[in-house]
């Protein structure tokens, strides 16, 4: 199901971002953990780099645990918070709470490929910024969970 409206989550910081929006949902059957595949596309600046990646998939569940681990960092400003991917390893992304609210973002990227591309970087954010995403994230769950009911 193409989304009529495409769903965004975004996470600044000093030097870069990354956003991911999300064009489609494959609601025909859920996945082996409950969730379903989601298809969209991947952005990543930093320091003057950007990089798009047209075609990238997810899912509800991975989305759904990235956010549920955001907020417990968030409420508490204490400890790390993991995007991990259940089949590719393609991207990972841990933020770190590293005191007095700031947080530090390590973002790692791969497209295998012919030719393969790796992007790791590590930037800077604080808990405005994080309250913003978590803001995204939460939309973007209720946006999957009104459709697929």
């Amino acid at each position: 199901m193409i989304l009529e409206k495409p769903q965004s989550f975004e996470l600044k910081g000093n030097k870069g971002y990354i956003k991911l929006t999300i064009h489609e949902i494959f609601s025909e059957s859920q996945n082996w953990n409950g969730g379903f595949s989601l298809r969209g596309a991947l952005y990543i600046k930093y320091n003057g780099l950007t990089f798009c990646e047209n075609n990238f998939y997810s899912s509800t569940i991975i989305i759904e645990n990235f956010h549920d681990n955001l907020k417990q960092i968030y409420n508490t400003l204490c400890g790390e918070a993991s995007y991990i991917p259940e089949y590719d390893d393609n991207l990972k992304i841990n933020i770190k709470m590293i005191g007095q609210g700031h947080a530090e973002v390590e973002i790692d990227y791969s497209e295998y490929s012919e030719n393969q591309l790796n992007l790791s970087f590590k930037f800077k954010t604080d808990q405005t910024f994080l309250q913003e995403s978590l803001k995204n994230l939460s939309d973007m769950l209720k946006c999957f969970n009104l459709l697929m009911k």
